[in-house]
């Protein structure tokens, strides 16, 4: 594996803009789907809940000494079940990283009204995502680090610009849902925290672990805090019914935004912008980690392992027959896929290791 060693100050602006990356536009809109306008409400709660797990997975890590995620596999379950694991973690990337692909290519055609093909789009992102991927963890991490600051800013000014046009009172009333559809938007709206994940991967290559729980937290919280924001923003200029019907409803919410006319000339640049950044680092992210395990598991060199799996997201990109399909594909995935690799799996490696310790602890004490 990678010996690429990145502080945990660089964890917490890769975690922000792995979460940013493709939850940009879809939680918005799955907060709206599940729990109409206490979509805000269960923002806020996903948010506070995934701040609390955050915490639960620098455990974890504490708990299995810096181990990576698929080496505490192998102590927990053994070695079959971990290369299980491994390849269900290959498959469910490259699925996922096809998937945003897609849909990024599909986002830019309907929303810029522009004739370029998206097989273009997904192999101009997807090559920009395999320099970044091949230079390795610390360069993405110092990517991280000169993006993070401009993205929140770029975020905070069209926020500041676009409350004037809206509806403040579309916020009301709340609490009006069900009780049990705000709980499933808080589950479905979890599942795209799952940079978490990540976490637990690159552990061996964090230094300055001390700061990490703490830097982890920050990055949920922030997270959290855009996307609330933004909900809110896109309701207000939209009203529930409008932002419900459209599929990219936050980068529609974007391009409607006026900014001040001496800003900036196309201001739908600037809007794109936010996507392709959050992109660009989920698909860079994608692309190395999946090499990564795939180059572990079947002894094949980082760089052509990189290559196959870039071949099969797009392969996997251009076989969706529209953006609602894609749409409908990426969230199922994320939120099957997740399921096990974001929750289960990590609480059944903490479980595994509180029985390992009392085992240990009952043979010391005979």
């Amino acid at each position: 594996m990678d010996k690429g060693i990145i502080s945990s100050r660089q964890v917490c602006a890769l975690t922000i803009l792995n979460i940013i990356g493709v939850g940009f536009v879809i939680i918005p809109q799955l907060a709206i789907s599940f729990a109409w306008r206490d979509g805000f409400v269960a923002l806020l709660g996903a948010t506070v809940v995934a701040a609390i797990y955050s915490v639960f997975i620098t455990m974890v890590m504490e708990k299995y000494k810096g181990e990576d995620f698929f080496d505490c596999c192998r102590s927990a379950f053994g070695n079959f079940p971990a290369r299980l694991i491994i390849w269900g973690f290959i498959a469910k990337s490259v699925v996922f990283g096809g998937l945003c692909l897609r849909l990024f290519a599909e986002s830019l055609t309907d929303i810029m009204e522009g004739d370029i093909p998206g097989l273009a789009i997904m192999v101009a992102m997807l090559s920009v995502g395999l320099y970044a991927a091949y230079k390795g963890r610390e360069v993405r991490a110092r990517l991280a680090e000169i993006f993070i600051l401009p993205l929140i800013g770029v975020v905070g000014f069209i926020l500041i610009c676009g409350v004037n046009g809206g509806r403040v009172d579309e916020l009301l009333p709340i609490l009006e849902e069900n009780g049990s559809n705000i709980t499933k938007a808080v589950a479905v709206i979890l599942f795209w925290f799952y940079p978490l994940e990540y976490l637990l991967i690159a552990s061996p290559h964090i230094k300055d672990k001390k700061c990490l729980k703490r830097n982890t937290l920050s990055a949920v919280i922030v997270s959290g805090v855009i996307f609330t924001l933004v909900f809110a923003l896109t309701l207000i200029r939209f009203g529930a019914p409008q932002m419900a019907d459209l599929t990219f409803s936050v980068l529609e919410m974007m391009y409607s935004v006026s900014l001040p006319a001496s800003f900036i000339e196309r201001q739908e640049g600037l809007m794109m912008g936010i996507w392709t950044v959050g992109m660009f680092f989920a698909i860079s992210t994608v692309l190395y980690n999946s090499a990564l395990c795939a180059e572990e598991s079947f002894g094949i060199n980082f760089k052509p392992s990189m290559f196959i799996c870039a071949v099969v997201i797009i392969l996997i990109g251009i076989l969706p027959d529209s953006g609602e399909r894609t749409y409908y594909y990426l969230v199922t995935t994320v939120t099957v896929t997740e399921s096990i690799y974001l929750f289960v799996i990590p609480i059944v490696l903490f479980a595994a290791s509180l029985l390992e310790g009392r085992k240990n602890e009952s043979s010391n004490m005979g």
